[in-house]
């Protein structure tokens, strides 16, 4: 290669590598974050400790979780549920309605991202025990509230339609069946998380608290910087390729997909004994499960984090909030939760060392000492 060609070429990588440096920095200086590690109350716990401190709850154990599952917990919930739909748009959201005549607080559940309402039901089956009577749906391009049963991937253009279906789901189901001096709380993991509090910071004071368990306010994108991935997608969404899958994401292929085989590096949960259990679930429930997501939709995802975390609007929300961070989280990045606990004026902030992103779905111990504290801060609102 000739000498001339060589220098023009390295001239080229060296404004490409310095441009790319340059929109780095102004993507931190427009979007900063909380980086120091915060005051958070750690939920580490032992064998004594959980056995000292859980509640008397029927709870269901791993060395038999299928059976248990099965023959206690399904018919349990079966002989509880009230199925209904509720129509948003083009959506019609399937939820489930458990209902308590002695309820002392009503919880609506918000799932994360391509999760379904039926992966909750052990935690379901825990609050019940307690007096918590509960609202689940699947949010829209979900579980069963899909356009068609074929749609497997998860598009979207517009994240604030799932907060616009949570709003419906509080206001025409939830509120209904709330007694006198009955509070309601909100329950959310991940993009549920996000979802949540956008909700609450849009519509102060509708809810009496809410539950951030290890909220999508950081995606992690691995080995590329944020800032890159979301020019990256911004791109590619202008470009019209919207409905291209994200790159570590795919299309639902029965042959791969039908089959647990998730290493224990690999798995977003502790447990894979309960996670294996609900990926079953998720197959008889649904005949195309939902497996990745579109451009489209990490876009919408990117743009709503960027505008819950800032300052003036988590500093608005005055409900008591419970922040419950993973220490091992595969999923989302610690900064997102340090800065809305850094920010929220009525916040609890909880660290699990040992949990990954899924802590509903964690080890016994630490399962039990987890649903002691979702029940205790129910209790407090």
């Amino acid at each position: 290669m000739p000498k001339k060609t060589v220098k023009t070429l390295s001239k080229i990588a060296s404004l490409g590598l310095a441009s790319a440096g340059l929109y780095h920095t102004y993507y931190q200086r427009k979007y900063p974050l909380i980086v120091d590690e915060p005051d958070e109350h750690i939920l580490k716990v032992t064998k004594d400790e959980a056995m000292s401190n859980e509640l008397a709850l029927d709870w269901v154990m791993e060395a038999n979780y299928t059976i248990e599952m099965n023959e206690k917990v399904v018919p349990y919930l079966s002989k509880r549920v009230q199925k209904g739909e509720l129509k948003r748009g083009d959506y019609t959201l399937a939820y489930d309605a458990y209902v308590l005549d002695d309820a002392v607080a009503t919880v609506t559940i918000v799932h994360g991202f391509n999760e379904y309402k039926e992966k909750f039901q052990e935690i379901i089956y825990y609050l019940l025990q307690s007096k918590i009577q509960v609202i689940i749906y699947d949010q829209r391009g979900h579980g069963a509230s899909k356009l068609t049963p074929q749609q497997t991937q998860i598009d979207s253009q517009n994240f604030n339609e799932y907060v616009l279906d949570l709003k419906a789901v509080i206001d025409q189901v939830a509120r209904p069946i709330l007694l006198k001096g009955q509070k309601l709380i909100i329950f959310s993991h991940s993009m549920g998380g996000a979802v949540t509090t956008s909700y609450i910071e849009q519509y102060a004071n509708e809810v009496d608290g809410a539950i951030l368990n290890t909220p999508m306010f950081m995606i992690d994108t691995g080995r590329y910087p944020q800032s890159f991935t979301y020019l990256y997608t911004k791109l590619m969404t202008k470009l019209g390729y919207g409905r291209h899958y994200i790159p570590t994401t795919e299309a639902f292929e029965p042959s791969r997909h039908t089959v647990y085989n998730e290493t224990p590096e690999e798995a977003i949960s502790n447990s894979q004994i309960r996670e294996e259990y609900f990926h079953k679930v998720n197959l008889t429930n649904h005949t195309l499960p939902t497996q990745g997501g579109s451009l489209n939709w990490l876009k919408t995802a990117f743009d709503t984090t960027h505008e819950i975390l800032k300052p003036d609007r988590l500093n608005q929300v005055n409900i008591p909030v419970l922040l419950i961070r993973a220490g091992e989280d595969n999923v989302v990045q610690k900064e997102g939760i340090f800065t809305a606990g850094y920010y929220l004026p009525n916040v609890e902030r909880v660290l699990i060392p040992e949990s990954k992103h899924q802590t509903y779905l964690d080890h016994d111990n630490a399962l039990k000492s987890y649903v002691n504290k979702l029940i205790g801060f129910i209790y407090s609102v």
